[in-house]
C-alpha cells in the first residue's frame, strides 16, 4: 500500500477510543481487580480493544509485505476467528468472557457493516 490509508486511520483511532473507554470504566483500577458491574464494560472494551490491535497488527503487516491484500477479507479472517472462539468456547466462560468476546466481535463487525452473530453464553 501506498499513500494514506483511510481503513487503518480507522482501526488505529477505533483501538484508542477502545483503550480511552477501558481506562475510564476502570478508574484507575488494574483489570485484574475489577469485579461485579464493571467487570462486563471493562471488559467489553478491552475486547473491542484487542480485536482493534490485532487487525492493526495484520493491516501493517500486509502494507509491508506490499501484495494486493484484500483489507476486507483481513477483517472478515479476524471477525470468523472471534465468531469461532465465542462459539466454541467452552473452558473461558461467564459473564465477563463473554462481554470480551462481543466487545471483539461488534469493533469488527462495525468495520464489515455486517450484524454480530450471537454469542451464547456456556452455563
Amino acid at each position: 500500500m501506498t499513500g494514506p490509508d483511510p481503513l487503518a486511520d480507522r482501526v488505529l483511532a477505533a483501538e484508542r477510543s477502545a483503550h480511552d473507554q477501558l481506562t475510564a470504566a476502570l478508574s484507575g483500577a488494574p483489570l485484574c481487580r475489577v469485579d461485579g458491574t464493571g467487570t462486563r464494560s471493562a471488559k467489553h472494551w478491552e475486547g473491542r480493544s484487542a480485536a482493534m490491535a490485532e487487525v492493526r497488527r495484520d493491516l501493517t503487516r500486509a502494507a509491508r509485505a506490499e501484495a494486493g491484500t484484500d483489507e476486507q477479507a483481513i477483517i472478515r479472517r479476524r471477525l470468523a476467528e472471534w465468531q469461532e472462539r465465542a462459539a466454541t468456547s467452552t473452558l473461558m466462560s461467564g459473564p465477563a468472557w463473554t462481554a470480551y468476546l462481543q466487545g471483539g466481535i461488534s469493533a469488527l463487525t462495525e468495520l464489515v457493516d455486517e450484524e454480530p452473530a450471537p454469542i451464547v453464553e456456556h452455563r
